[in-house]
């Protein structure tokens, strides 16, 4: 789990696909659909709300302010990857 903990990004996924499979291995599909939902909106509730509120009291700026900038910051980052040539592709 040290790579789930290291890469937020396939830990957080990888921990309510597990989550799940033992709601529906003890207590059944709508079990398993309640557990993925509720993880689901934990993370995006930590994410865009409780993160802004305390990266904003840590540089003291409004909590919009720094949602804002990590969307433009997510937008421009993301339009340069897409353009940029992989270093993957054959």
């Amino acid at each position: 789990m040290f790579i789930g903990a290291f890469i937020p990004l396939i830990g957080a996924p990888l921990a309510m696909v597990v989550a799940m499979i033992v709601a529906l291995a003890t207590h059944g599909v709508w079990s398993a659909v309640l557990v993925g939902v509720g993880i689901a909106m934990i993370g995006q509730l930590e994410g865009h709300v409780l993160q802004p509120l305390v990266m904003g009291r840590q540089v003291s700026l409004h909590p919009v302010v720094v949602a804002c900038s990590v969307t433009a910051g997510t937008l421009i980052g993301g339009s340069w990857a897409r353009s940029s040539p992989s270093r993957w592709s054959p």
